[in-house]
């Protein structure tokens, strides 16, 4: 992936989630996890159904084989995350992926110049 998913490749292509940044390469490579359903992972279906540039082992390109060590990785990284009990009186989506559940900053550039804003979780807000 490095070949081309990083800003030092020859022809870089993003999102750039093999650069030599490890932090960075994780915040690229978030959206394409999906740890609820491994097997629906971006990364997963793009070697497994779309043959995305497989690699190779002692021979041709092996897209099933890629897609299915790649699930393995992926599965290996959800199975080691602990996880968060949740409120049962809150409502639960399992449509979430990992970088969904992110925790926003806020207050970025995008509310600089907004022309109304309407907070639903305060019920208050200007127009």
């Amino acid at each position: 992936c490095s070949g081309c998913h990083s800003p030092d490749a020859a022809s870089p292509q993003t999102p750039y989630f093999a650069q030599s940044d490890v932090q960075a390469a994780y915040l690229a490579a978030q959206s394409k996890m999906n740890l609820n359903s491994p097997d629906q992972s971006r990364f997963v279906v793009r070697l497994g159904a779309e043959h995305h540039n497989c690699w190779t082992v002692n021979g041709p390109a092996d897209c099933a084989g890629s897609a299915a060590d790649m699930l393995a990785k992926i599965q290996q990284f959800a199975n080691a995350i602990a996880i968060t009990p949740v409120d049962t009186s809150q409502l639960l989506s399992m449509g979430l992926k990992l970088h969904d559940g992110t925790v926003a900053s806020g207050g970025n550039r995008s509310e600089a110049n907004l022309v109304a804003k309407y907070e639903f979780k305060t019920m208050t807000g200007t127009t």
